[in-house]
């Protein structure tokens, strides 16, 4: 079973697929860029499908 991992910081979102043994598999970031409210969760979600 593959683990999305999200990291919604200030600045920047991270994401990451990983393992049940914590293995990475694929991880990225972007920064903000002054993105607020519907344009953070559509950045969210293009991190989440580009893993």
């Amino acid at each position: 079973m593959a683990i999305i991992a999200v990291d919604l910081g200030g600045t920047k979102v991270a994401s990451a697929l990983m393992e049940t043994d914590g293995s990475i598999l694929f991880t990225e970031k972007n920064l903000l860029d002054r993105r607020s409210g519907e344009a953070v969760g559509e950045l969210i979600v293009e991190n989440i499908f580009a893993s």
